[in-house]
């Protein structure tokens, strides 16, 4: 099993920064920034936006290169480049697709071109186009590690994950110190099952940034998939210091507590949430396993009732408690749950439900 990358707020506003207009973040910001980055890799409803505040960087470093004189410019595509940013900037990619369609044609050699072209394809939504303007800008050079790193995550987000692989493992050749480059990397190579790859990369970022929580908690899921929950339960740990708030990395050192038969530690992880949380089906599912262990079941019922009277239309929540009555030996209870259940269209709650009344 993958581990998933932690469900997150979606941005959800189109991509509205000018070419070279901000920076990624430095060591200072990637903290904060990095788990909403994330999402990226996983390609969950990810937004043009949020790419590009890691894209403008690579942009302006190449743009400060050739003022440099890393690269010259031909007449007229300074121009022609306004005329394109003025339209995506207003949120027209369809507009600033066609002029830059035909500048890269007529400017072939221009790097921000290309770079902006790209940028322009991500808000149409055409990620393996965007890859291929990424390419050639790359070949034209400089071929930074801010550039490279965005054509990884592109290529991730149009599930290229050789080619992503490919972008970051040079984006880090380029820049060894930068944390947030193996994070990504890690984070393609657990997609491409590649859990020793992505072992390395984590315990990279660890060693450059300690305070990277997902870092940490992914390493912790990483290791309790190879059956050494010990070392799980140490690295969830220091992620849950870092990020308190994610019941991701609570759910994984519960997990882990469960293997190395600690059941009543991990219950307790499990029941100090919040009421929300409480009723996080992954949270109800690892404390009925605590509860089970200890030969508790009636505990595990009481659970998911609350859960199901906190949400009476949620058919599952219902469902569960019944089974779980059942196993403790309250038919009675069992049997109402099954009903509620039933009555909001769960089959097997239906079908458990006649078994229990037949005589």
């Amino acid at each position: 099993m993958t581990p998933t990358v932690a469900p997150l707020p979606t941005e959800t506003a189109e991509p509205k920064l000018p070419i070279g207009g901000r920076k990624p973040p430095g060591r200072s910001g990637q903290r904060a920034g990095v788990a909403a980055l994330l999402v990226l890799v996983g390609l969950v409803g990810v937004s043009g936006y949020v790419l590009f505040q890691s894209f403008a960087g690579g942009a302006r470093d190449a743009q400060a290169a050739r003022l440099r004189g890393v690269q010259s410019r031909a007449d007229g595509a300074e121009s022609v480049q306004r005329q394109a940013q003025e339209a995506f900037t207003a949120g027209d990619f369809a507009k600033a697709e066609v002029i830059l369609r035909d500048a890269v044609q007529r400017h072939s050699a221009d790097q921000d071109l290309r770079l902006l072209y790209a940028q322009t394809l991500i808000g149409l939504q055409r990620s393996a186009d965007a890859l291929a303007q990424m390419d050639a800008a790359i070949a034209i050079g400089p071929a930074l590690a801010a550039i490279h790193f965005d054509a990884g995550t592109i290529a991730a987000r149009a599930a290229d994950l050789p080619a992503a692989v490919k972008h970051y493992t040079l984006a880090q050749s380029k820049d060894a110190k930068n944390p947030r480059i193996p994070l990504f990397l890690a984070m393609v190579q657990i997609r491409t099952n590649d859990q020793t790859g992505a072992t390395a990369s984590l315990l990279r970022v660890t060693h450059l940034d300690p305070g990277i929580a997902e870092a940490w908690g992914t390493l912790a899921e990483l290791m309790l998939q190879q059956n050494a929950p010990t070392v799980a339960i140490q690295n969830a740990r220091k992620a849950r210091e870092l990020q308190p708030e994610q019941i991701r990395w609570r759910l994984v050192e519960a997990k882990a507590l469960n293997r190395v038969n600690l059941p009543e530690e991990s219950a307790a992880l499990l029941t100090g949430v919040s009421d929300q949380a409480s009723r996080d089906p992954r949270v109800l599912t690892t404390l009925s396993e605590c509860f089970g262990l200890l030969k508790k079941p009636a505990n595990a019922a009481a659970a998911w009732s609350r859960a199901a009277d906190a949400e009476p239309s949620n058919a599952e929540f219902a469902y569960q408690a019944a089974v779980w009555w059942q196993r403790a030996g309250d038919v009675e209870a069992a049997k109402k749950r099954a009903g509620d259940a039933a009555r909001l269209g769960h089959v097997a709650a239906g079908e458990m439900l006649r078994d229990m009344e037949r005589p």
